[in-house]
């Protein structure tokens, strides 16, 4: 076969080689083809399902961990949030006006606990208890009146105050009541230039501190118990997200529950009440309507109104509403539904005190 190639012209053999070469690769690429390589489906399946767990491993492995939150180091006595330090500091009951030259306030946001209660001439008072903020201003601060001792004594707070009726001043000193007094104590009060006398009394917790240093107050201090549950447990009652109070025709207060908060914002003659510091509109989780007798004690409307009595109301919590009665008991005016006390939602408490010959209206 080579003499045959020998003898042929050289641009056949390059042919002929070329051909050659061609068929050689052929037939080693069909013999490589034939060989046995196992079955493919099953290899392609066993690599799916290995990239399957692959990615379920790495789906898993994503998930966030269902951890429980944990317990607050501390929690403030008269609110029960949950806070960084332990609160060993006595209360301050802080009286704050309500006159349409007050407003609006500084301060009532920060306070644990507030109480509204009607003075002379159709006007309300708030009783401010702080423990466990520390707003920047609050005020404007105004006079005493004897059923506002009573609650500061309550929970036997230090008294802030600008004065008072006759009857409170001689209880004070008869009773030589822990108190600060703008009037005598003035280096531990501000008075603003931005409000007119008397409606210009502020102050704050640094200097309520070194008031009640200076004269000598214990730090001791005995606060009554209170009980509260925590937001997963549902309230009961009646579904009501607005109620209002009529105290006199300038004094109507509404309340209107936000479900987004979960807490009573507070309006003023169907005006957001709102803080002064903040911007803020006053709100509060727990919302309690206490109906009291009001007696008018002197020409000048002075009353008197018997808080450590008891009488009938109402408890708004979470969007619903309860008829209760409450009772002095234990140091304090507490809310029942069947002789069973209402507890508190942790956060802050509102407390209106209302003549019992007002009427509330609580709407859907």
């Amino acid at each position: 076969m080579f003499e045959f190639l020998q003898k042929l012209p050289n641009k056949w053999k390059i042919g002929i080689i070329v051909v050659l070469v061609v068929f050689l690769v052929l037939m080693i690429s069909l013999f490589t083809k034939s060989e046995p390589t196992g079955n493919p489906v099953d290899v392609n399946l066993e690599n799916q399902q290995e990239d399957e767990d692959v990615e379920d491993i790495e789906e898993v492995e994503q998930e966030p961990e269902n951890i429980e939150p944990k317990e607050p180091k501390y929690r403030a006595p008269l609110t029960y949030k949950g806070i960084d330090y332990e609160i060993n500091k006595r209360p301050y009951a802080i009286f704050v006006e309500n006159s349409p030259q007050a407003r609006p306030q500084s301060g009532l946001d920060k306070a644990d606990i507030v109480y509204e209660v009607l003075a002379e001439g159709g006007i309300t008072r708030f009783v401010g208890i702080y423990q466990s903020q520390k707003p920047e201003t609050i005020g404007p601060i105004r006079s005493a009146r004897e059923y506002m001792l009573d609650i500061a004594g309550d929970y036997d707070a230090v008294i802030v105050h600008a004065g008072g009726s006759p009857g409170a001043m001689n209880r004070i000193q008869k009773e030589q009541l822990p108190t600060l007094s703008e009037i005598i104590n003035g280096a531990y009060f501000k008075r603003e230039s931005f409000r007119k006398a008397p409606h210009n009394v502020y102050s704050n917790i640094d200097l309520l501190d070194q008031g009640a240093k200076a004269r000598g107050f214990r730090e001791t201090y005995t606060l009554p118990k209170l009980t509260f549950v925590l937001d997963d447990i549902e309230a009961r009652g009646e579904e009501r997200s607005e109620v209002v109070i009529p105290y006199t025709s300038g004094y109507q207060v509404k309340y209107i529950y936000d479900e987004h908060t979960n807490q009573y914002h507070r309006f003023i003659n169907n005006m957001p009440h709102n803080d002064l510091t903040t911007g803020q509109q006053l709100r509060t989780k727990n919302l309690f309507i206490a109906y009291a007798r009001h007696n008018v004690l002197d020409s000048v409307g002075r009353l008197a109104i018997n808080i450590q009595a008891n009488g009938k109301g109402y408890a708004l919590q979470q969007g619903k509403v309860q008829e209760v009665t409450w009772r002095y008991d234990q140091g304090l005016m507490r809310f029942y539904v069947g002789g069973q006390e209402i507890p508190y939602y942790p956060g802050n408490t509102w407390i209106q005190v209302v003549p019992d010959v007002v009427s509330v209206s609580l709407q859907e």
